[in-house]
């Protein structure tokens, strides 16, 4: 059972995630969140958090973190296939959960990338760098050696890119085919098509640096 202060803090947590995707960090004051959580003493924030900017940087550090949890792990035996595949489908778990938390996240998201942070490129150093590096060795795994280097990081590059852009275009796809699915149900199989339509460019890509080095 949960004590007091963790439903508190667990308030004031989700409060401030939910305010900062609606109105921005600036627009986002500390009695707006201490009013959403249902507690009207304002320097619960100070106390929990040491806060607003510390808040804001703890949530920002989940959501960055998050990923590093849910991956999996793999052994060194794996086929480099299987990897790119529970990549995907993970990360897409991730992106298009059906919950309010998830599209708090794609917003707050979505703001760092237009307009990013002082705390944002410390993030991606800690976890996005190692993700992305893991994800570069497999790259090299499936494309082998003679394909260039800057090749094989725009593959990675576009594998990202495509996990992405249903979550922060949705308004878009949404607008140009209102039959499509609703990302919460259909992610597992929007993952299985980037994997395949990935797999089969990195193979092409493969085949052409193997052909011209005849």
């Amino acid at each position: 059972m949960k004590t007091k202060q963790e439903t508190t803090q667990e308030k004031i947590f989700v409060s401030a995630l939910i305010l900062f995707a609606e109105k921005g960090y600036r627009g986002t004051t500390v009695r707006d969140i201490c009013k959403r959580a249902g507690t009207a003493n304002i320097n619960s924030i100070n106390y929990y958090y040491g806060g607003k900017e510390k808040l804001y940087r703890h949530i920002l550090e989940f959501m960055y973190s998050e990923f590093s949890k849910r991956k999996p792990e793999y052994p060194d035996d794996i086929p480099p296939e299987q990897h790119l595949r529970d990549f995907i489908t993970a990360y897409c778990e991730m992106e298009y959960a059906d919950n309010e938390y998830t599209r708090a996240f794609v917003a707050i998201s979505i703001a760092e990338l237009i307009k990013p942070s002082p705390w944002m490129k410390p993030l991606v150093k800690k976890y996005v760098k190692q993700q992305t590096l893991d994800l570069l060795v497999v790259m090299r795994k499936l494309m082998g050696p003679n394909v260039p280097d800057d090749v094989v990081r725009d593959c990675v590059l576009s594998i990202g890119g495509q996990i992405m852009y249903n979550c922060f275009a949705w308004p878009l796809v949404s607008s140009v085919f209102p039959d499509y699915p609703a990302m919460g149900k259909y992610h597992p199989k929007l993952a299985e098509h980037i994997y395949e339509f990935s797999l089969a460019a990195i193979m092409a890509i493969k085949n052409k640096y193997e052909l011209k080095k005849k």
